[in-house]
């Protein structure tokens, strides 16, 4: 199903937000969309999902309370000594939710 290297998160989508155009120094936009998901276990364990640019396309089809597996990057990024992580969504699928209830 899955490569040994691939960070999968599933869940059902709790959140969609609007579709974000930031602009950078450079004068180049980004558009950054997010999904919020809840993987069902204790403590309404949230994940929230970015898509950038190319990938903002994915979650057009998504919406909330749909159950979703989504394959993403996380990494994290240094600033003034603190560090931020961030989840990045590149493919999105709908799933059977059945199960669940």
């Amino acid at each position: 199903m899955n490569n040994d290297n691939e960070i999968v998160l599933e869940g059902v989508v709790t959140k969609i937000l609007d579709k974000e155009v930031i602009t950078l120094n450079n004068g180049n936009n980004l558009h950054k969309r997010k999904v919020l998901i809840n993987n069902g276990k204790d403590f309404k364990n949230l994940a929230s999902i970015d898509f950038i640019n190319k990938h903002t396309f994915l979650v057009e089809d998504i919406k909330q309370g749909d159950y979703i597996e989504c394959s993403v990057n996380v990494y994290s990024k240094e600033y003034n000594e603190r560090y931020y992580t961030h989840v990045e969504g590149y493919k999105v699928q709908k799933k059977d939710k059945s199960f669940l209830n």
